[in-house]
């Protein structure tokens, strides 16, 4: 509860005036200077004909960044079990946590609900467009249009990046080797059971839960590397860890002694 109250204050805190720091910047970075062609229009002009519109044009740009957020996160789904098919025999499997597949798909559905939203404005306004691009340049102090080109530009490329970080960040048990493909990495390592030098596994605690949670495995290889299961969700360890850690011994033929009430040393059969 303490953590929570602390996260609300912190965002009360840091959201208006990280805000009012954005507008400032783009202020400064992005200063709105009409087209000598332009007629010239004042805020109080036009506040009264598309403040309205302007509201709506928010909510209706909320409505649909979740279903395209959506769309888009089951075709990430889609496309990584398409990669993954050549390990579909492959007892254990382990890709990034769900949150940071939502995260970036709300990126991207941002960056998609643009594309509505631009021919909505431009089909109800119709004649009025450059009236309503004008009170918005106004109203925000700056060039939005600029600006929106670059932040989504910018948002869409290192959305990019890290989707192809993502695909190319899993892990599989498979039933005579184990393929390694770590973050921020291209390469892959594959090892045979028998690299296994030793594992380990431990409960994580936590202030709520002192006697453990979460299972941490830690396999140690011959070749000085190791491998351990915390970049994995939550919701992915919890079911998976106990029946992993079983499979390990099985393929490796070492025994962890009442690992279940954490005595760790491992031993050959």
């Amino acid at each position: 509860m303490d953590l929570i109250i602390n996260a609300v204050i912190a965002a009360a805190i840091t959201i208006p005036l990280s805000t009012w720091i954005m507008y400032k910047l783009f202020a400064k970075r992005f200063p709105y200077k009409p087209p000598p062609s332009q007629k010239h229009y004042t805020l109080e002009e036009l506040q009264p004909k598309y403040e309205r519109w302007e509201r709506f044009g928010t909510m209706l740009t909320v409505v649909f960044v979740f279903p395209m957020a959506y769309i888009i996160y089951e075709a990430f789904m889609a496309m990584r079990a398409l990669l993954l098919r050549p390990y579909s025999d492959a007892p254990f499997v382990f890709v990034p946590p769900w949150e940071w597949w939502a995260l970036l798909a709300l990126f991207l559905g941002i960056i998609a609900t643009a594309i509505p939203m631009d021919f909505i404005v431009r089909w109800w306004l119709k004649g009025q467009v450059e009236e309503f691009i004008a009170y918005q340049n106004l109203q925000y102090g700056y060039d939005a249009q600029k600006a929106g080109r670059i932040i989504l530009t910018s948002l869409g490329g290192f959305s990019a990046l890290c989707l192809v970080f993502l695909f190319d960040w899993y892990t599989v048990f498979g039933p005579s080797e184990i393929v390694i493909n770590p973050f921020l990495s291209f390469s892959v390592k594959r090892y045979a059971y028998s690299d296994i030098q030793r594992f380990s596994v431990e409960r994580e605690t936590t202030p709520e839960n002192p006697d453990g949670g979460e299972i941490r495995l830690t396999l140690y290889f011959k070749d000085g590397s190791s491998w351990d299961n915390t970049s994995l969700s939550p919701a992915d360890r919890k079911p998976g860890s106990a029946s992993l850690v079983e499979f390990i011994q099985e393929q490796t033929g070492m025994i962890l002694s009442d690992w279940k009430d954490m005595s760790m040393m491992p031993g050959r059969k």
